[in-house]
């Protein structure tokens, strides 16, 4: 999030003024030689040139700041517009060049020859270059303006879009895996909720300590879902809430339920999203372990690799389908969503598992600090 007021200069802002300002001294000092020697005095075309350079840029400038033409109509037609003013400027200042060099004010500085000493030829194409010069004397400080202010500037709000449009994709990134979040927590209370409390009313008259793990487990889960928690969490907190749910689950279906854990100790203080592995689990029991002849077994294992943390859920039932998505797919795509706002460069990939059935996989980095904390400091 950005912060209100100003933001602070910074030497970037002052280098185009700084380099306009070079610009202008650079032309005054052509003008400095004629006059300091002796008896010089500064030729008409010389002196066009410099004093055009000099207005276009100072009004360029001015322009500019005044009319924003860049922001208001874009990148190009402003450069245009900018373009079409100083070679207008230039040709005007040739010709009010041309006009002060016959006036009583500036004729004992500036060299303009008579007719009577070149003729009137000679005089009328001092006076046609001057005017010539002058354009292309804007057209060059155009040129000069454009890289000393535009592209500078052009450069430094593209960088400036690009960090609001990548900010805006973070925001939007957030809200959906808060979105989903909530939804995997809202599952708890219909379907979920009602078929744990069928459940342990049966049990209650037939296995009266099934029936109280049962209840207690429930009361554990609702108790967490209920509560406000960071988006992250450690892997021993994630799989002992997964070991609550699967309890649940395999009191629910008897015999027809394995689940069996592997859990690396070195793994247990990484940091993962809350809840990833819940959609990865049921999808691995309902659409997997349950759906083949007599039950089947979910295996869930999470290990460290190095600087990365491994989790995988893999079931052994008739695997995923060739051609067409397999049942639970939002879920998954999820999942994939979810672990690219928090982890960017985690991998995640389902497929057939190693003895038939469907394996889902996700590699992330070991840390054990949010690692969008960072990003969200340099938004701010």
């Amino acid at each position: 999030m950005t912060t209100a007021g100003a933001a602070p200069p910074t030497p970037r802002r002052f280098l185009p003024v700084l380099l306009v300002g070079i610009l202008i001294a650079l032309q005054c000092a052509q003008l400095a030689p004629p006059l300091l020697l002796d008896g010089g005095r500064i030729p008409l075309p010389g002196f066009a040139v410099a004093t055009a350079s000099i207005a276009v840029l100072v009004l360029l400038s001015a322009f500019d700041r005044a009319f924003r033409l860049r922001q208001r109509v874009g990148l190009l037609a402003g450069l245009i517009s900018s373009l079409a003013l100083a070679i207008v400027v230039g040709t005007l200042t040739g010709f009010a060049c041309i006009g002060l060099a016959r006036g009583p004010a500036l004729s004992a500085v500036i060299w303009l020859p008579g007719a009577s000493e070149l003729g009137p030829i000679a005089v009328r194409h001092i006076d046609e270059a001057s005017i010539l010069l002058g354009a292309m004397s804007g057209l060059t400080q155009f040129g000069l303006w454009a890289v000393a202010v535009v592209i500078p500037a052009a450069v430094d709000s593209e960088r400036v879009r690009r960090l609001e449009i990548q900010n805006l994709r973070l925001e939007a990134a957030e809200l959906r895996s808060k979105a989903e979040l909530v939804r995997l927590r809202g599952q708890l209370e219909p379907h979920f909720l009602l078929n744990t409390l069928n459940l342990v009313a049966g049990l209650v008259g037939v296995d009266t300590d099934r029936a109280r793990s049962v209840l207690v487990a429930l009361g554990d889960l609702l108790e967490d879902a209920l509560a406000e928690h960071a988006d992250l969490r450690s892997v021993a907190d994630e799989i002992d809430w997964l070991r609550r749910y699967v309890e649940i689950l395999e009191s629910r279906h008897g015999d027809m339920l394995r689940v069996t854990w592997d859990v690396d100790a070195a793994a247990r203080s990484a940091l993962v999203p809350r809840l990833i592995l819940q959609p990865l689990v049921e999808n691995a029991i309902q659409h997997g372990a349950l759906r083949r002849r007599g039950g089947g077994t979910v295996r869930v294992g999470v290990a460290r690799d190095g600087d990365d943390v491994v989790c995988t859920v893999v079931d052994d039932g008739p695997g995923p389908g060739v051609g067409k998505p397999r049942p639970g797919a939002v879920g998954v795509e999820n999942v994939r969503s979810r672990l690219a706002v928090h982890f960017p460069t985690a991998v995640f990939d389902l497929g057939a598992g190693p003895n038939g059935g469907t394996r889902a996989r996700m590699q992330l980095p070991f840390t054990l600090d949010d690692p969008t904390a960072a990003s969200k400091g340099r938004a701010a």
